[in-house]
């Protein structure tokens, strides 16, 4: 009698504990009541295994339970602190769930985001086509690089890009959204503004006054303008499948290509050189050729622009002036 007592308040024990560890046992099962209640006619032994088992299989689950509460709240902070706006809407773009950033972004409080349609945040004249692409995401497939023009709350607008990616339940069905926004429009400006400085160099390049050219690393002329080729007599081709200072002076080594390697290797920033050139069609040319190292802050492979002068003109005037003196 007194070991069916002792196994009567064991079973209760662990009951009272997996109630308390879990959270969720409020009562104790009828059937399992039954079988305290018939305790002396079953067998004792197979009974406390199979209950020490039932508690050690929920004490793990508990565990997992919380492992994985504590791993959603880890993820809830995380999913806050991003400066990426994360947004959960239902198929037709109603918002379901939003994060800080993605409430600054539409310039709005998390709470009044919550139960609007996104649809609201378009620009008007965009509207059609973001409906036109919610329907095309009915297909499962996820939309990247989706550029979308916002209109924030009081107005302020920004071109934002967005990730979408549909939200599959067992069945393969489509449940809800899940939005990735990016604010991109400091960016466009930048893009834009190095867009503009681009145009504007390739403008200076193409309409100097004076030859111009950009040397690589192995001292070939990738790029020049179409009066350093009319100066020289050369086409772009010929300009960069050959060593520039070899076609300034091709029948002896030339100090500029010893000047040029000092330049790439970093010995020195710039140099300026005078050199004898003999034209295709016969003449003789004088040209004053100055050369300095790109700076460039990413890691790419050293350049060097290049300017040609025709100083033939000048050595001309210079021997005249000479001659006089000398007379």
């Amino acid at each position: 009698m007194t070991e069916q007592l002792f196994a009567q308040h064991v079973t209760l024990h662990q009951l009272k504990v997996l109630e308390k560890g879990t959270g969720k046992l409020q009562q104790i099962p009828e059937k399992l009541l039954q079988q305290i209640n018939q305790l002396p006619e079953q067998p004792q032994a197979v009974l406390l295994k199979s209950l020490t088992a039932l508690s050690d299989a929920l004490a793990e689950l508990e565990a997992t339970r919380q492992m994985l509460l504590i791993e959603r709240q880890r993820y809830q902070e995380m999913l806050e602190a991003s400066p990426i706006g994360y947004i959960e809407t239902t198929l037709e773009a109603v918002v379901l769930e939003a994060n800080l950033s993605a409430a600054e972004l539409l310039n709005t409080s998390q709470k009044r985001l919550i139960g609007k349609s996104l649809a609201i945040f378009i620009m008007p004249g965009d509207r059609d086509r973001f409906y036109t692409q919610l329907t095309q995401l009915q297909d499962a497939q996820a939309v990247k690089n989706w550029k979308i023009n916002l209109q924030r709350r009081r107005g302020v607008t920004c071109l934002t890009v967005a990730t979408v990616i549909p939200v599959l339940d067992k069945q393969g069905k489509i449940t809800r959204l899940r939005w990735q926004l990016q604010d991109i429009s400091d960016r466009q400006h930048t893009l834009e503004a190095l867009r503009h400085q681009q145009i504007k160099c390739r403008s200076i390049f193409e309409n100097n006054v004076v030859g111009m050219a950009i040397l690589n690393r192995q001292g070939y002329a990738v790029e020049s303008n179409c009066l350093l080729q009319e100066m020289l007599g050369f086409s772009p081709r010929k300009l960069q499948q050959n060593p520039f200072a070899k076609l300034i002076n091709p029948k002896k080594p030339s100090p500029q290509e010893t000047l040029l390697q000092q330049v790439l290797s970093g010995q020195r920033s710039s140099y300026q050189i005078e050199e004898r050139f003999i034209h295709k069609e016969g003449q003789i040319l004088w040209l004053r050729i100055t050369c300095s190292l790109i700076q460039s802050s990413e890691n790419k492979s050293p350049l060097v622009t290049c300017v040609v002068e025709d100083i033939t003109q000048i050595k001309a005037n210079n021997s005249q002036l000479q001659g006089v003196g000398e007379s």
